[in-house]
């Protein structure tokens, strides 16, 4: 079994960082938990608890470079084409004039 633990971080401050954690292995995994996390020592205690059991791959989705001022990413508008709409969930795409 292997701890898959993803980082959604807020594009800004005063926005929510989003984690999950899936449990599974290659036939399947469980949704163990998801988590609205704030500051950056909150961010890590959650990385540092689940994945203390190991192994655990940790993946973060970080806005780090906005060529954008407005509007979708591709990358964000690939995702609302395919993986989103089955979901019926959003995303909020991060612009340079947030």
């Amino acid at each position: 079994m292997i701890t898959c633990i993803g980082i959604d971080l807020a594009w800004s401050p005063r926005n929510p960082t989003g984690g999950a954690v899936i449990v599974g292995n290659a036939t399947g995994g469980v949704l163990l938990d998801t988590a609205t996390l704030g500051s950056n020592a909150e961010i890590i205690a959650y990385i540092e608890k689940h994945a203390a059991a190991g192994p655990a791959l940790v993946a973060v989705d970080a806005p780090l470079r906005v060529p954008n001022l407005t509007g979708q990413r591709p990358a964000e508008t690939a995702t609302a084409a395919s993986v989103v709409r089955a979901l019926s969930a959003g995303a909020t795409p991060p612009t340079a004039s947030a």
